[in-house]
């Protein structure tokens, strides 16, 4: 019987070693340092502005010329862009300009804006356009007084006016990926 006690007390035994095992775990962690880096912000900016006085219809210089349906005043001016970065891209954009009137005509003109950067033409509908320092950016605004415009325009005994206060252009980054 002492051979059935003894084989039973280290079978318990065993059994109480196994069971304070079972709630331990090794577990190895390690850690390292990854180095860090500065950085530093490029920019963009459009410089020098020149303007050509305004046209009438694309060739004579306006100046108190009366317009009439189908007539269009166009002012065309160029930037140098002042860019630093990579995977610059930009697109361009034109605010509406405020009239000072309010009245048909001013209610009849149509403004648009054509771009180009170093000579090639910019999709307003193809998102950002690549850039870099030193493009000349070009930005053709065109005033339209549409043919077919409603008659209420037409006042025999007093022309209306429009005065166009300033036109904001806008380059906007983009990124290109």
């Amino acid at each position: 019987m002492r051979t059935i006690v003894k084989g039973s007390l280290a079978a318990g035994a065993g059994v109480v070693l196994l069971l304070g095992g079972a709630g331990t775990l090794a577990v190895w962690t390690d850690a390292e340092d990854l180095p860090g880096t500065g950085s530093t912000s490029g920019y963009l900016d459009l410089t020098d502005p020149v303007c050509d006085p305004w046209e009438l219809d694309g060739g004579a210089a306006f100046t108190t010329q009366l317009i009439v349906p189908g007539d269009e005043l166009s002012h065309r001016c160029t930037f140098t862009l002042d860019a630093a970065g990579e995977h610059l891209s930009a697109t361009f954009e034109t605010s509406d300009p405020v009239v000072t009137e309010t009245n048909a005509l001013v209610d009849d003109l149509v403004v648009s804006t054509a771009y180009t950067v170093a000579g090639v033409p910019v999709d307003p509908e193809a998102g950002g356009v690549a850039v870099q320092d030193g493009d000349v950016v070009t930005a053709v605004v065109t005033v339209s007084f549409p043919l077919g415009s409603d008659n209420a325009s037409n006042v025999p005994t007093a022309g209306l006016q429009a005065t166009l206060e300033d036109i904001t252009v806008t380059a906007t980054q983009d990124h290109a990926g």
